[in-house]
């Protein structure tokens, strides 16, 4: 299993941060290793520098990624990743990552195996998980 490195958004709660970390992953957060009003768009250059995914609820990041020139997009895709908790609750969002570690585990190694951006969508009662690597020419 590949070991996550999360960037938790500065909206995002301690508990979902625990969850990766009681799991073996690497959490950092905004609030500790950027300033604590960031925004998105310097969160994301950050995230693909570090090689990290963003945790967030915020849709913001999808847009971001997009607004890259074709050319910067295709190194930065398979950099940065993302898993959105938009329209999830702050209060059942660590239950709902506990409850999908297994699901975003296995994305994430697949996503790493294939050298593709990982991206998972979680709502309060289901996920999607975007199969970058069915979509890379082999």
């Amino acid at each position: 299993m590949a070991q996550l490195r999360v960037l938790l958004d500065q909206n995002m709660s301690d508990e979902v941060g625990d969850v990766f970390s009681s799991h073996g992953h690497d959490v950092q957060r905004v609030r500790e290793e950027l300033t604590e009003h960031e925004v998105d768009r310097v969160i994301w250059s950050a995230a693909t520098v570090r090689n990290i995914v963003v945790v967030s609820f915020d849709r913001d990041f999808r847009t971001i990624a997009m607004q890259f020139t074709v050319g910067q997009r295709g190194a930065l895709k398979r950099r940065a990743g993302l898993i959105s908790l938009s329209g999830v609750r702050a209060g059942i969002a660590a239950g709902r990552v506990t409850r999908l570690m297994p699901e975003i585990e296995f994305g994430y190694g697949r996503a790493v195996a294939h050298r593709v951006r990982f991206q998972m969508s979680i709502t309060a009662t289901s996920y999607t998980v975007v199969d970058n690597a069915a979509l890379r020419p082999e």
